[in-house]
């Protein structure tokens, strides 16, 4: 879930720093609040995300669960 969110957010931080390029002191609250927020959002997942990958890579066994077979 957090792979999918990663990229979305650093979509959202992209589209605020263009914003931030255009920026128009009426709308001066909104830039106060978005970034934090995104910048906020994007560390946990992000974070989220390089856990969950380090947990793939050193232990896959137990994230795949092949069923027992038993033999004769």
């Amino acid at each position: 879930m957090s792979a999918l969110l990663l990229p979305g957010l650093l979509f959202c931080l992209g589209a605020y720093f263009i914003l931030a390029i255009v920026y128009s002191p009426e709308r001066k609250w909104f830039f106060q609040v978005s970034l934090p927020v995104l910048a906020y959002l994007s560390l946990i997942f992000s974070g989220m995300f390089v856990a969950s990958s380090r947990d793939v890579d050193l232990m896959p066994e137990h994230l795949v669960h092949f069923p027992k077979i038993k033999t004769i």
